[in-house]
């Protein structure tokens, strides 16, 4: 749980509609039970919206500060995997393992698998056409999509090249603290090799919070079980879109803003 110390507010700078915003203009009326849901549908394609998912982590502690020491938590964020695994997006704090969700390749299943989660905000990739409601009917026609009208609170659209079309929200980071997750999600092998290479001493003053040499190792063989979900050139293809929104060590991305049905039509559209 390293993002429950690393990450601030102030580690972000936010324009809405182009003038300067706050966190709470981004994130209107955030409170203790709000839960941060993304959509993947391409290798890392997470890694784009890296600073709205940090940004939100930050909501969350700063809603309820105990959960950063005196009743330590991982953020209650989601990763939804559309179809099979993206990648291990661990780095981010999206832990335990059940917080990343392999979903079928059926925009129903997905609005269920939200449900489940009682996600408020979400994420999902740009589409440039405008969906097909009758996709996202499952077994009853009305009752899961009435049900996440009722949870959603805000939703954006977001690109695994961190660049959306016809953008209304930006977050630029103030410090490159925010890059280091990223890092830990392109290149996992490194990663992995610091932790291996660290002292017995070294390695118990890296664990975060309450985490033991126990929760380590297996966090450790999890991120390796997955690593061959995303192949080297699609690792090589995430990292140079990466390099395309960074301004020295610091990056700047792009999102648009989403109604909360507009958000789930867009997962029944095409590409």
């Amino acid at each position: 749980m390293h993002t429950a110390t690393e990450l601030d507010v102030e580690q972000f700078a936010i324009e809405i509609d182009g003038r300067p915003a706050t966190r709470e203009d981004a994130l209107p009326g955030w409170d203790r039970h709000d839960r941060f849901g993304i959509v993947i549908d391409t290798p890392l394609g997470a890694v784009g919206a890296s600073l709205l998912i940090q940004l939100v982590i930050t909501a969350y502690y700063d809603a309820d500060p105990a959960r950063r020491g005196g009743r330590p938590q991982y953020p209650e964020i989601y990763a939804f995997h559309r179809g099979r695994g993206y990648g291990d997006l661990s780095f981010y704090d999206f832990w335990p393992p059940r917080k990343e969700v392999l979903v079928k390749d059926d925009p129903a299943e997905i609005v269920g698998a939200l449900n489940d989660r009682a996600v408020t905000r979400l994420a999902v990739p740009v589409r440039t056409d405008a969906g097909d409601d009758e996709r996202l009917r499952g077994w009853s026609s009305w009752a899961d999509l009435t049900t996440a009208g009722d949870l959603l609170r805000s939703a954006w659209a977001y690109s695994p090249s961190g660049r959306v079309p016809e953008s209304d929200f930006v977050i630029r980071a103030t410090d490159d603290i925010t890059e280091r997750n990223v890092s830990g999600a392109l290149d996992p092998y490194s990663s992995l090799a610091r932790y291996r290479d660290l002292s017995d001493e070294e390695y118990r003053a890296a664990l975060p919070g309450p985490t033991t040499p126990g929760d380590m190792e297996r966090w450790a063989q999890s991120v390796h079980t997955r690593l061959d979900e995303v192949s080297a050139e699609e690792r090589a293809d995430a990292a140079r879109l990466r390099e395309q929104v960074l301004d020295g060590s610091v990056a700047t991305e792009t999102y648009r803003r989403l109604e909360p049905s507009e958000a789930l039509r867009m997962l029944s559209a095409g590409g």
